[in-house]
């Protein structure tokens, strides 16, 4: 049988912690309907807090091995996303005539739709939105104008094809957003749909944590490698 190619290393890494990230948790606690987030939500930048997280993870990364650090780095467009992937970069010191990096439209959040700017108390207000939820389950559910798990999935298998063939014998780093990192692993793990559910509702990507993967030079599959997760930097 033919080996599978993939990359030799995939590190995955969620953006620092955002403005809409702040906004919202306020909101959660004060016991607020909704809050105004005053951008487009891909525009919200990163606070103090998740510039620190970012250099952290910089660190970290310019300590690796040089054979284990990328080569290539792909990016969500969201504003956040790349200022994490900047801060990091020049903090870690890699070469930049050593890396290819690109922004990737397919790696940016999940749409969350017309009730994004809602809290959880917010949504009580759409009795039918949650008859929905429960209905088709947290899988397939969509807000109005929104997606759900598997539209991220099916966007996200072109670029996956892509680091099978473009990107075999390179190292690569993805920044992008907690939804889409489940979805990677879907497709990296082949999850069940029970497994994928259970990533979804593990809730466990803290912001610039690291989901990392290497290739099994004899097999040739992708494994999560010796360390599969790290969590927030500057708690970790």
């Amino acid at each position: 049988m033919k080996k599978k190619k993939w990359p030799d290393r995939i590190l995955v890494v969620r953006h620092g912690r955002s403005h809409a990230q702040e906004l919202r948790d306020a909101a959660e606690r004060s016991g607020a309907l909704q809050f105004e987030l005053g951008m487009p939500e891909s525009d919200a930048p990163l606070v103090e807090r998740g510039r620190k997280q970012a250099e952290a993870r910089g660190s970290w990364l310019g300590q690796l091995p040089a054979d284990l650090q990328p080569t290539v780095v792909l990016v969500s467009p969201f504003v956040r996303a790349r200022q994490t992937a900047e801060i990091m970069l020049a903090v870690s010191g890699i070469p930049q005539d050593n890396l290819v990096v690109k922004v990737d439209d397919r790696l940016r959040e999940l749409q969350h739709g017309d009730l994004t700017y809602f809290t959880r108390k917010g949504r009580e207000q759409f009795p039918a939105e949650t008859e929905k939820f429960e209905k088709v389950g947290e899988l397939e559910y969509r807000q109005p104008n929104g997606e759900n798990r598997w539209d991220v999935v099916e966007r996200l298998r072109p670029l996956v094809l892509e680091l099978r063939t473009r990107y075999q014998g390179q190292r690569v780093l993805l920044v992008t957003h907690s939804a889409v990192i489940r979805c990677l692993r879907y497709l990296f793990e082949n999850l069940t749909d029970e497994k994928f559910l259970a990533a979804v509702r593990a809730d466990d990507a803290a912001n610039c944590s690291v989901t990392s993967y290497a290739r099994n030079r004899k097999t040739g599959r992708l494994k999560p490698d010796a360390v599969p997760y790290l969590g927030d930097p500057l708690v970790d």
